[in-house]
């Protein structure tokens, strides 16, 4: 009889067809298929999200002529230049789109593509791991979505790169074929998952080459290479990250010092706290708010199979005169030493359990130059443990029909569980924001030579993040930018350019096609400017736009609105102290919307204390209300990670006045609200929103500070 021949459905096909699938559903679940269109680009203009800074890098990247090494790219945060590396762009996919760019659109992205692979991908060597421990192919599919959806995963959503953890399941496949293979196809694949690795990200970079080395090393144990062969291969891994590095341009300067090491790290109760991604798991306390970076919880589904299996294992180890421990007898895993090993480095240099630090190593500062999130090195482990429950329920003696039972409730448990992280987030669907005059503003960006945001490297203008918006009408328009972020810039470049900008009128004398762009609270820089360089000072919106003689040649005057060149010589600073204390014998209501304190001055500050105003507790981001009467604080309400209300009854004669007042800082949720009898004073805009009315509740004037860049200037109700 002869053996059945093996057809399209007995092969690799239905488990690769099967994990595109599932892949594309996740992608449709957590980003949206739409994303995938390489011409839809807008979505990915998200304020503080890292993302954006990946998508404008590789426009500026594109556009850069070929050089040595290929990874350079220029234009971006002008004149630092930087690499496609540091700017995490995905160099192995930035290389490819590069080659044949002059085929594609201005506006062309490849990061929707990059996310569906990423899931298409972790699905698929989830998938052929189950196959290897022997799952059938009804189960495996079934317990496939435990990879697709790891927390680890999705919750990097915004870090395009670092999504790509698909290479850390590669190794370990790799390594649980070390003996089925022959060792020249074992460090052939070695090699190419080292080699795609340098192109992705360093952090995953670091986490393959350790994993890959456990297979080298297991060789070496088990005698089946020398000691020779197993020291060239690492140093063939060496060679091949170099080889990366260096073609993404990761030597073209030196890194600089970057804070929080310690502090992005991972906590002992990682695995099982639920954080804000788990609905039905545990939920335990950590140590500060960067340790969300190592955040790895496993999900209740993958905790329920682990209870069963240490349920099952102190049952059997009852009947055992002696009990062992399950790896006697075997040769130790390397491949789980190494994640071990990556843990211990997760939780470097800070210790903690739960909100409490017992160890704390100090640190190295080549270490805080190279990884401060150290947190990230938990995703092996993760990975591992994932793997080694679902080969553990493999094993485990029982029915079909009970494993049937305990995968499907796995399953259940899980994806209820991950309901807050498995649907798509609202702010990626929202649409797409557009700058007031952005017409006017891309045609005076056309026809500079540079773009200068001043100062530069600002991130943010008038508004949290909106330098996005100008890098990108710059990168249409083919022209150098003064800002931009990335992890890494050749910050000595940064500073001599900043310092040439304090004496504007000699840079302009030798760059007069440059356009200097600041927010409208500049009025005092505008008007020096314009005594000492001539030219035209725009407004558009909450942005100054400062054009000089040279540009002005350039440019028709008759295409603009005559009011948006008016006004700046009549415009004077009013100071918020000097404002308060103007109005202080009027009733004076605040609140803060997104974030209104970095930019109180001391003195402000001072006198704030002075009034009553607990001005000690004001940070970064928060909420905060108040009512002044009397020359002193009658009521207040600050708070970091919630929205502050107020409210208060004037009375004037037999009148009852109701007074409500909201606000939400940049962590609660931004909200902002001055109601004086029901009828609404402020608008959404960032900074502090003052309303000064008399004892009746007349309103006497209604203005608004934007604080979070400065406190000398005040824009009143009628340019809101």
């Amino acid at each position: 009889m002869h053996p059945p021949k093996n057809n399209l459905f007995s092969g690799p096909v239905p488990d690769l067809l099967f994990s595109v699938l599932l892949g594309l559903a996740f992608m449709e679940l957590v980003v949206g298929l739409d994303k995938i269109n390489p011409a839809f680009t807008s979505w990915l203009l998200l304020p503080g999200s890292d993302i954006v800074y990946h998508y404008l890098s590789w426009e500026y990247f594109k556009d850069t002529a070929w050089a040595w090494p290929p990874g350079k790219l220029e234009g971006y945060a002008y004149p630092m230049y930087n690499s496609i590396m540091y700017t995490d762009s995905i160099p192995l996919l930035a290389f490819l789109f590069k080659m044949i760019r002059f085929f594609l659109p201005n506006d062309f992205q490849y990061f929707g593509f990059w996310y569906a692979l990423c899931f298409i991908l972790n699905t698929y060597f989830g998938v052929i791991l189950l196959k290897h421990i022997g799952w059938g192919r009804g189960l495996r599919w079934l317990l496939a979505p435990l990879f697709t959806g790891a927390v680890v995963l999705i919750a990097r959503f915004g870090h395009a790169a670092l999504c790509g953890q698909w290479v850390i399941l590669y190794s370990l496949f790799i390594y649980l074929n070390r003996d089925n293979w022959e060792k020249a196809k074992i460090f052939r694949h070695l090699y190419r998952v080292v080699f795609m690795t340098s192109l992705i990200h360093p952090y995953l970079l670091f986490m393959v080459l350790g994993l890959a080395t456990a297979v080298p090393l297991r060789l070496k144990l088990d005698l089946k290479i020398t000691i020779w062969n197993f020291w060239k291969q690492i140093l063939v891994f060496i060679l091949l990250t170099l080889t990366g590095w260096y073609l993404s341009g990761a030597f073209l300067f030196k890194g600089q010092l970057s804070e929080g090491l310690g502090r992005y790290s991972a906590n002992l109760n990682t695995f099982f706290n639920a954080w804000d991604v788990g609905r039905w798991g545990p939920s335990f306390k950590y140590y500060g708010d960067g340790q969300g970076e190592g955040i790895a919880y496993l999900g209740l589904g993958v905790l329920f199979i682990l209870i069963i299996l240490t349920v099952n294992f102190l049952k059997h180890q009852v009947n055992v005169k002696k009990p062992a421990l399950p790896i006697r007898n075997q040769s130790v895993n390397m491949y789980f030493i190494i994640c071990l090993l990556f843990f211990v480095f997760a939780l470097s240099p800070k210790w903690a359990l739960g909100e409490y630090l017992f160890i704390d190593w100090g640190y190295n500062d080549y270490i805080s130059r190279t990884f401060r999130g150290t947190g990230r090195f938990s995703w092996p482990l993760f990975y591992f443990i994932l793997y080694f429950s679902c080969k553990k329920l493999y094993q485990l003696h029982t029915s079909t029909t009970v494993k049937y039972a305990l995968v499907i409730s796995t399953l259940f448990l899980q994806a209820f569980d991950l309901t807050p992280l498995w649907k798509r987030k609202p702010y990626i669907d929202q649409p797409p924001f557009q700058l007031a005059y952005i017409d006017q503003i891309r045609f005076l960006i056309s026809k500079c030579d540079k773009v200068i945001i001043y100062p530069p490297y600002s991130s943010t203008i008038a508004d949290f993040g909106d330098y996005i918006y100008f890098t990108d009408l710059a990168q249409r328009e083919k022209k150098p930018i003064s800002t931009g972020y990335g992890a890494r810039f050749p910050a000595y470049i940064g500073k001599a350019f900043r310092d040439s900008l304090q004496d504007m009128p000699s840079y302009l004398s030798r760059y007069p096609g440059d356009l200097i762009i600041t927010h409208t609270d500049s009025v005092s820089l505008h008007q020096r400017w314009l005594r000492e360089i001539k030219g035209i000072s725009f407004q558009f919106d909450r942005y100054r736009i400062f054009v000089s003689d040279s540009i002005k040649s350039r440019i028709d005057l008759d295409r603009f609105d005559p009011g948006s060149m008016v006004g700046i010589l009549h415009s004077d600073p009013v100071p918020l102290i000097d404002y308060l204390k103007l109005n202080i014998n009027h009733i004076i209501l605040g609140s803060v919307y997104e974030e209104g304190v970095l930019h109180l001055k001391h003195s402000t500050r001072d006198y704030l204390k002075q009034l009553g105003l607990n001005g000690d507790s004001l940070r970064y981001g928060s909420s905060w209300a108040f009512i002044l009467q009397g020359q002193k604080v009658k009521k207040q309400s600050i708070s970091m990670n919630t929205v502050v209300e107020l409210n208060d009854t004037l009375k004037c004669g037999i009148r009852r006045i109701p007074v409500q007042i909201k606000s939400g800082g940049y962590q609660a949720g931004k909200v902002v609200s001055i109601t004086v009898n029901l009828e609404q004073m402020v608008q959404s805009r960032r900074g502090l929103s003052l309303v000064v009315m008399d004892s009746c509740g007349k309103i006497l004037d209604r203005v608004r500070y934007d604080t979070y860049l400065t406190d000398e200037y005040l824009e009143r109700k009628e340019n809101w």
